[in-house]
């Protein structure tokens, strides 16, 4: 998802969804919908563009410290953190 038009028009092949024009109210809810349905459609096994240009195995895991990018096996929805420790190099406990 961008957040700017200019973004999502110079990133077109690898973004879903372009936020930009939701300035208004009405825009607001009428993107919101949509997002919600590109959710849906992602969530429900639709490949994203990411997921087509062969990025869409590694995922944020945002509750371990440090950047943390995770390989995940979809056909079984699991996955083992590889993770370093941005500041030290050295590997976080699991």
């Amino acid at each position: 998802m961008s957040t700017t038009s200019g973004l999502y028009e110079r990133m077109r092949d690898g973004i879903d969804f372009d936020a930009g024009p939701a300035m208004s109210h009405a825009d607001q809810l009428t993107y919101g919908t949509a997002l919600f349905e590109a959710l849906v459609d992602m969530a429900s096994g639709a490949e994203s563009k990411s997921e087509a240009l062969g990025f869409g195995t590694e995922e944020i895991v945002p509750w371990r410290r440090g950047a943390v990018l995770q390989k995940v096996n979809h056909a079984l929805g699991t996955g083992r953190a590889a993770s370093r420790s941005p500041l030290r190099g050295a590997a976080l406990p699991g």
